[in-house]
């Protein structure tokens, strides 16, 4: 009786762009839930479910997903297996072995989607790690989540929906203003949404006047955030960006509708920049700089971005075709890093060993430029001599939705550093509690 669901839900998952499984759940037809339910009734335990996994991962694994999605934080307490036990149909406690057989079997269905799980498979809650990764940001944080975006929109107005590059510079501020009490849990959730999934709903809930366009849980909660505090007179975003260009890190700042001054901390080094409505571009001091600050004239900080935490030989910062900066990284780092593919350019502390085309742009503090080229199905490693671990870049394709019709396949590369398995969807969530 699953069959058509299956086959049906397996193309919806193949043409989506949403970055996890539980926000598909919506692409279940009322008719899907009813069978899902009425077997769940007859079969309720682990292993039943596991089977159904084997033989409907689309279905199952969705399901699943978004129950942790809907349940996780709802009574206030970070706890995921009440959730994975009323998605499965079971009451009774699970026990250890019920909980790694049903874990199996989740990893094996998303491999069936085509989805890379975490490298993990051992130490501290590697399984409950699986789980909230693919339920992204629990709707019981959706609420303080959009209006933590609204007021962000408020101070620096929303990037054009069609605006890729806005929309991930915007997610990026929005992720300097998720501070605690703010849930770690969904701030991890932002962090990992490499296309900017979560602003993009944002904006199209904005576009809708305040509205949710369906029944989807996060666009509902978005809504909620406009209805409670408004959404008129938003202006369009003008953030100040981070640029590597021609051997040089500097910041690009955009054009205004009048004269901006900005305060720019960088390396111990403070200045002001005071800029006409053209804006412009401006380097920043040399060296290994551990972060940038900017400021705007009225105090809000429009640009924070972590750059050399220390001077050690392994660390790299990846910037794409635009010089934009895309990810601070070392070798043999646990947690991955995605990215498109596409053509990138390392900033490297180190001489790659595998690597004939790098050119120095630095002696003292040593700076290494390296072309990268990231292709979907090849894997590229960045070696730093024999003896150290390599980082890797591989091909991920990202789930979800803009509705059904607008859905494309797209895929992303995930660079990791570490000399492990590589997960296809992102940065490893090392959640195991909430506060």
């Amino acid at each position: 009786m699953f069959e058509v669901h299956e086959e049906r839900l397996q193309a919806l998952v193949k043409r989506a762009e949403t970055p996890v499984l539980g926000l598909l759940g919506t692409l279940l037809p009322p008719d899907a839930r009813d069978a899902i339910r009425r077997d769940l009734a007859v079969m309720p335990s682990a292993r039943a479910y596991s089977q159904r996994l084997e033989k409907y991962p689309a279905l199952f694994a969705v399901w699943l997903a978004e129950h942790v999605m809907l349940g996780l934080g709802q009574d206030g307490n970070f706890s995921l297996y009440p959730h994975l036990q009323k998605a499965i149909g079971v009451s009774t406690e699970l026990t250890s072995g019920e909980k790694e057989l049903l874990w199996r079997a989740f990893r094996r269905a998303m491999f069936k989607l085509g989805i890379q799980p975490l490298s993990r498979v051992s130490g501290s809650h590697f399984m409950v790690d699986e789980y909230v990764r693919q339920a992204g940001v629990p709707i019981a944080f959706a609420d303080d989540l959009a209006l933590r975006m609204l007021q962000a929109a408020k101070r620096v107005g929303l990037p054009d929906e069609d605006d890729q590059e806005g929309l991930l510079t915007w997610q990026s501020t929005l992720l300097n203003k998720l501070v605690p009490p703010f849930s770690r849990t969904a701030r991890r959730a932002v962090e990992r949404d490499s296309l900017g999934y979560y602003t993009r709903a944002f904006v199209r809930v904005h576009l809708n006047g305040g509205q949710a366009a369906g029944k989807d849980p996060l666009e509902q909660a978005l809504a909620n955030a406009f209805a409670a505090g408004g959404s008129s007179h938003l202006r369009r975003a003008a953030i100040p960006q981070l640029l590597y260009r021609d051997g040089s890190l500097g910041v690009l700042f955009p054009p205004s509708d009048k004269a901006v001054a900005y305060k720019v901390e960088c390396g111990g080094h403070v200045a002001s920049v005071r800029l006409d409505a053209e804006g412009g571009f401006r380097p920043l001091p040399s060296g290994l700089p551990r972060e940038i600050v900017v400021e705007r004239d009225d105090g809000e900080r429009v640009l924070s971005a972590r750059l050399w935490p220390d001077s050690l030989s392994n660390k790299l910062l990846i910037f794409n075709a635009e010089g934009r900066l895309r990810a601070s990284a070392q070798l043999a780092q646990e947690d991955p890093v995605e990215l498109a593919p596409g053509r990138y350019l390392a900033l490297c502390r180190f001489e790659p060993s595998n690597f004939d085309d790098w050119y120095e742009v630095n002696e003292t503090p040593l700076l290494v430029e390296v072309p990268l080229e990231l292709r979907p199905g090849v894997e590229l490693p960045i070696k730093n001599g024999p003896s150290h671990p390599a980082g890797h870049v591989r091909p991920s394709r990202r789930l979800g939705r803009r509705g059904v019709q607008e859905a494309v396949e797209r895929q992303h590369a995930s660079f990791n550093h570490s000399c492990k398995r590589w997960p296809l969807l992102g940065v490893r969530v090392p959640v195991c509690q909430e506060g």
